[in-house]
């Protein structure tokens, strides 16, 4: 990590949340664009056992959410 040696476990938790590597239940959807055109997410953590209400919000959250348009691909 910048011309540094950082060991995995610290690697890791700067891309993985605490929550999940705790086992509680972590759910990732798309947000959007951001203004250069690059993907956005909203993360959502929930206690152990807090599956099914956080899939629940997930699906809410989708429902009020503006329409992403696909990627543009380049051949």
């Amino acid at each position: 990590f910048r011309g540094r040696e950082i060991p995995d476990f610290m690697m890791s938790s700067h891309t993985v949340p605490p929550a999940s590597i705790a086992g509680s239940p972590g759910l990732t959807v798309a947000a959007g664009l951001t203004p250069s055109g690059l993907p956005a997410a909203l993360g959502f953590d929930g206690p152990l056992g807090g599956d099914r209400e956080l899939l629940a919000i997930g699906m809410a959250y989708e429902e009020i959410r503006p329409s992403i348009p696909p990627p543009v691909l380049v051949p």
